[in-house]
Parts: structure tokens; C-alpha cells; sequence
């Protein structure tokens, strides 16, 4: 199936998406399954399916393939979700920034070690981003000796690892 420029036109687009709408449509894309999104979303099963079905009513387009209990995304998904996970990923950002006020404009210089910044740090930096919205990680790798000196010389706010005594 190809999808043309005027897709959004000629689709039989009928009422507004809402918040719920994107996010259950999000948690069943990101986990293929009706159950295991009503479990990460704290709802029951049937909501989540009358939410998905409103949702491709109003699109007036399919956005899954059912194959049993699994759900996959087919075109008309595929395009939907990367606007809808940008979409509700900017939305959170600007309900996060309401909320703390104050941490806008701000940067964090992190140093992390080679195997915190592949183990640890995308977690961290994905909760860090939720509860600081508006504040920039800046995040460097490098031996323990370059990130205690670019500490030392306040280049670094702060390092995250397991490291040597320093030497001074």
C-alpha cells in the first residue's frame, strides 16, 4: 500500500483525538497486545479496546492487523504512531514544564563510564527527562583520569560510575 501526500484528505476523518486515545494507541502498538496495554495503562481490557476502536473510527482508517489476541501495526499505524509519539511526547514535555517552572533553560553536564553510559544511563536519562522537563543532560564518556579532571575543572556537574581513588 502506498501512501500519498494527501492522505490525511482523503481519509474520512470524523471528531478529535484525545490524550487517552494517543496513549492507548501508543501502549498497544509499543506491546502488540490489547491485555498488556490495559495492565501498563491501570485499565481494564475492554476500555482499551472501545478506545482503539473510537480512535480508527474517527480516523476512518484501521491502524492495526489482528492476528488473535497480537496486534501489528500496518501502514496506516506505522505512519499514525510516529506522530503520535512525537505529538504526546511534546504534549508531556509542556505538562512537565508547567509544573516545574524553574527547571527550564538548564544544563547538567553528566561523566559516565563506557559501561554505565550503555547499562545505566539510558533509564536514568529517560526518568531524569520526566522529572526534570526543560533541563538539558549533557552526557560524556570517558576513562575514570578524563572525567575526574573535567570534573575537577567544573566541566562536569557531575560522574556517575565505578572509579579509581583519585590521585589528588
Amino acid at each position: 500500500m502506498t501512501i500519498q501526500a494527501n492522505y490525511i484528505t482523503e481519509m474520512a476523518y470524523t471528531g478529535s483525538v484525545s490524550y487517552r486515545h494517543i496513549r492507548c494507541f501508543l501502549e498497544v502498538a509499543r506491546l502488540s497486545s490489547v491485555g498488556q496495554a490495559a495492565t501498563a495503562l491501570a485499565i481494564s481490557q475492554p476500555a482499551v479496546s472501545k478506545t482503539l476502536r473510537e480512535l480508527e473510527d474517527r480516523l476512518g482508517q484501521r491502524l492495526f492487523e489482528r492476528s488473535g489476541r497480537r496486534l501489528r501495526l500496518n501502514t496506516a499505524g506505522r505512519l499514525f504512531q510516529s506522530h503520535a509519539g512525537q505529538s504526546l511526547a511534546e504534549l508531556e514535555r509542556g505538562i512537565r514544564a508547567i509544573a516545574h517552572p524553574g527547571a527550564a533553560g538548564r544544563t547538567i553536564a553528566v561523566g559516565v563510564l563506557p559501561t554505565v553510559a550503555t547499562e545505566v544511563m539510558p533509564r536514568a536519562a529517560q526518568e531524569f527527562r520526566r522529572s526534570a522537563p526543560g533541563t538539558t543532560l549533557r552526557i560524556t564518556t570517558g576513562p575514570n583520569w578524563l572525567l575526574l579532571s573535567q570534573l575537577r575543572e567544573a566541566r562536569l556537574d557531575l560522574v556517575v560510575g565505578r572509579l579509581a581513588a583519585p590521585d589528588q
